[in-house]
């Protein structure tokens, strides 16, 4: 079987390299080695992380280390210290945390260089650092005898902006759901919630806690629940916004779109939720236009049927049909490429939060002015 290539460039088993989290976490390891780093800019990877750290060294992911210090003033005496000493809670290894550990590990790497290989037998040091290049020898002596975490989202390549992995975060979503929140999630329902929310692992988590409440634990919720569930007043929005845009009023749909980045949403989060309609509506103009080729005789609902609209939701039916009107058949079967096009920006060249607004707006710009030039060539 293939290895999955990780964001750290490297197969999740080869020797030498890092472990990405999630494949981590699927293993159930039941010992840790003398030090561990958890590295990358993901707050919510590397938290769970260290939770199932301390579930392996305490056998409660609750319990907190024997030792936590900010490395900003952390000494390596201290630390050194508390490793040697037995842990707390009885017969296993004591944790000892470095939060925040870049200015520490650059402090102290004389003495951090070495000591993957010759670790406190009675201590596990778990170093949390934003950043741990490869190319260092402290790097390769941790991947060599101790574990090395990547807590970013895994990609599918390399270069500068790899784009995320979608498969492995949503294969992640259907485990993490059962494992925390007793939630049973298929892959479409969670393909769904990630479409709405996008490559943000907390927010990801907190919907999922959410959905978990409509239905009975161990129960499985259906795509059409996690899509009326997920993003709350946000979705509602977020239909203003292409109401405004299908009807050619750019500023007002502009004017929705900062509201939802003012209030803390990611712009691949809000792209997720437009993308889902978005793709339902060209589902549906794909499927009215292949039955006219086919001299078959279909009305607007049942194609839109056909998408995955579901009429005995009458006002989402209804409003739904209202906006696909409002589309029009040319820029509805443009849809396709234009969220493709998107989708790429987002993922690469427009990955930072104002490049990425600015994709946002032009695909809504886009929308607005094609209604314009339509109204003004009829």
């Amino acid at each position: 079987m293939a290895k999955r290539k990780t964001a750290a460039g490297g197969s999740t088993k080869a020797a030498g390299a890092a472990t990405h989290v999630f494949d981590w976490l699927a293993r159930s390891p039941a010992s840790l080695p003398g030090i561990v780093v958890a590295f990358g800019d993901e707050p919510f990877l590397k938290r769970i992380a260290r939770r199932a750290l301390r579930a392996v060294a305490a056998g409660d992911p609750t319990v907190p280390p024997d030792v936590s210090l900010d490395g900003d003033s952390a000494q390596w005496r201290d630390v050194a210290d508390a490793l040697a000493t037995q842990s707390l809670f009885g017969g296993g290894k004591s944790l000892v945390e470095v939060t925040n550990a870049d200015a520490f590990i650059s402090r102290y790497r004389d003495a951090l260089e070495p000591y993957p290989a010759r670790p406190f037998a009675s201590g596990a040091l778990v170093l949390d650092v934003k950043f741990f290049p490869a190319n260092t020898r402290f790097y390769k002596a941790v991947a060599a005898d101790g574990l090395a975490i990547d807590c970013r989202l895994p990609t599918t390549g390399r270069g500068k902006n790899p784009p995320v992995d979608d498969g492995a975060v949503i294969g992640w979503m259907t485990a993490w759901a059962k494992s925390a929140h007793d939630l049973k999630l298929d892959r479409k329902t969670a393909a769904v919630v990630y479409e709405l929310v996008g490559p943000q692992p907390g927010l990801l988590d907190q919907e999922l806690a959410k959905l978990a409440l409509y239905v009975k634990p161990g129960e499985s919720p259906t795509a059409e629940l996690a899509a009326r569930v997920v993003g709350g007043w946000r979705t509602q929005t977020a239909w203003q916004m292409l109401d405004h845009a299908a009807d050619g009023d750019a500023a007002h749909a502009m004017e929705l779109l900062g509201e939802l980045l003012a209030a803390g949403d990611a712009p691949q989060a809000i792209f997720g939720q437009v993308a889902w309609w978005l793709r339902r509506y060209a589902a549906a103009a794909r499927a009215y236009e292949e039955a006219e080729r086919s001299r078959r005789k279909i009305s607007l609902a049942q194609a839109m049927e056909h998408a995955g609209f579901f009429k005995w939701k009458r006002e989402e039916f209804a409003r739904g049909e209202k906006q696909l009107k409002q589309l029009g058949r040319q820029r509805a079967l443009a849809l396709f490429a234009w969220l493709k096009e998107t989708d790429l920006k987002l993922k690469s060249s427009h990955s930072r939060d104002n490049r990425a607004r600015l994709a946002l707006e032009l695909l809504l710009l886009r929308l607005a002015k094609e209604t314009k030039e339509l109204a003004t060539s009829t």
